[in-house]
């Protein structure tokens, strides 16, 4: 799509998509109130989250669809990236820390911790050393095949 002068578009990348879909995570885990059953809590974080996250998505391909918003095509070669950042980030679901009396804290990869673990597997990395524990969940998944994710534990 070519956005015309004197229309009025909005135009967006995955990049800032996946910055979005990250900020609304975090956002919704704050603002849950916390009961003491952390298992259903947690449940329940992560479907508001993911049901957040969808109509989010649905917006920007209706404003797409009806020609409001385009997605940013940058050079092929980083439209691509960006476009597998966003979907490694869209199946990525973090972790929920917190509960009892205490908020919540969403802990997960963001999009630049995804382009990071990116970054070293296009390198050819058969390693990835981090001391964000987050990082070991890529170890499953099949985009990384060949790099294991080792989580380095602080220095006593």
């Amino acid at each position: 799509m070519r956005v015309e002068r004197g229309l009025d578009v909005v135009v967006v990348s995955h990049l800032v998509m996946a910055e979005t879909i990250h900020s609304l995570r975090k956002i919704t885990t704050r603002d849950f109130s916390p009961t003491l059953d952390e298992t259903s809590d947690t449940r329940n974080i992560r479907s508001k989250y993911k049901s957040e996250e969808n109509r989010f998505v649905e917006c920007v391909a209706e404003l797409r669809d009806n020609g409001s918003a385009a997605i940013a095509k940058h050079a092929d070669s980083m439209y691509s990236r960006h476009k597998k950042v966003f979907s490694t980030l869209r199946g990525h679901s973090g972790r929920i820390t917190g509960g009892g009396k205490a908020r919540y804290r969403y802990a997960g990869l963001g999009h630049a911790d995804i382009e990071h673990a990116r970054l070293a597997y296009r390198a050819g990395a058969s390693k990835f050393y981090s001391a964000d524990k987050d990082f070991a969940q890529l170890n499953a998944n099949p985009e990384f095949e060949g790099v294991v994710f080792e989580v380095m534990s602080a220095p006593p």
